[in-house]
């Protein structure tokens, strides 16, 4: 097999990947919900038979939430290639100062080295950061591409399954 038929074979199984864990008990059901969320469409409004203005008032708003998916999974890779390349370029300097911080661990458990910051105990306070009211106005472009990127750290485990 030459390269250029395993890169065809590849694109043909995450494509069949895509397509089972699109019809997937777990994902098929959630699509008229998410359809109609994101278009501020009823489920009534979208099955009345009239076509007319809806394949635009659905389009962009879901062409948006996609790119919220796209742009978690491009940043998730990205993030990923980022932290593997540089864990592979300092292995030989990240092993010798875990290996130290695991010996100075030791001598702590041992009670030979004495480190008062870990007889510390401290507690954080839970406060709530954000005292706004959300009107339903509000909802733009950008709540979509927000609806996108939640939605995919929401329902990753579940879609994982098939990829």
């Amino acid at each position: 097999m030459n390269p250029s038929e395993v890169v065809h074979v590849s694109w043909l199984f995450a494509f069949l990947a895509g397509v089972i864990s699109f019809l997937s008990p777990c994902v098929l059901p959630l699509i008229p919900g998410y359809v109609s969320m994101v278009s501020k469409m009823s489920f009534e409004e979208l099955t009345d038979g009239s076509m007319q203005g809806k394949a635009s008032k659905i389009f962009l708003p879901s062409l948006l939430f996609v790119l919220g998916f796209s742009f978690v999974f491009v940043s998730l890779g990205a993030g990923a290639s980022f932290v593997g390349t540089f864990i592979q370029e300092n292995k030989v300097l990240l092993l010798r100062v875990s290996g130290v911080i695991i010996i100075l661990f030791g001598l702590f458990t041992m009670d030979i080295l004495k480190i008062p910051q870990l007889y510390r105990e401290r507690r954080q306070v839970r406060r709530q950061l954000f005292h706004f009211k959300v009107q339903k106005k509000s909802f733009g472009a950008f709540y979509r591409f927000n609806a996108g990127e939640i939605d995919l750290f929401r329902y990753n485990e579940t879609l994982s399954r098939f990829s």
